[in-house]
């Protein structure tokens, strides 16, 4: 009898997980295909709408994530995001370049709070000491807040990510 009630809560549970599963990957519209360029030469808009053109092809975005040190930048258009949408957990978007999302904190990532200014710098994209306000946090799907996320960058592969920064891509130029 206790096999059975056991075997019968877990199968419903199943069922339940896997819809909220599908429920949040269809609301922040989770890619099916993610291509990324590892090697320094990027990827750029005219190859993305090849890309678009296939057949099956629905929605294709362009996004700029780069990693140095303990820290990832993530570029995005937050306005016309179709996939891979950030989730905002508290705050707002970022309304010029001196305004940045933060990923939700967890075992591995620093926890910031609303208002704080932090000195944002990046050795690869030649930024150092810019001043930007938190104002918002955010939880992306992409990155499982269970695991360590590595540094894609770094020669030692055991570098892990301790902060993730949302830049909009409207105020960011990327050099």
């Amino acid at each position: 009898l206790i096999g059975v009630s056991l075997s019968t809560g877990l199968g419903s549970i199943s069922g339940q997980l896997d819809n909220g599963f599908n429920k949040q990957f269809n609301e922040q519209s989770y890619p099916d295909l993610i291509i990324k360029n590892i090697d320094g030469t990027g990827i750029n808009q005219e190859l993305v709408s090849e890309i678009n053109e296939l057949d099956k092809v629905f929605n294709t975005e362009l996004l700029f994530e780069i990693d140095d040190r303990e820290s990832r930048t993530i570029v995005m258009n937050f306005k016309n995001n179709q996939v891979n949408k950030v989730l905002l957990k508290e705050g707002r978007l970022p309304e010029n370049i001196n305004e940045v999302l933060v990923e939700e904190s967890n075992l591995y990532l620093n926890e910031y709070e609303l208002g704080e200014t932090i000195k944002y710098s990046n050795r690869l994209l030649q930024i150092s000491d810019l001043e930007v306000k938190v104002v918002g946090i955010v939880n992306n799907m992409m990155y499982i807040p269970k695991l360590e996320i590595y540094n894609n960058q770094e020669i030692d592969t055991n570098v892990a990510i301790k902060n993730v920064f949302y830049f909009d891509k409207e105020f960011f130029n990327i050099p």
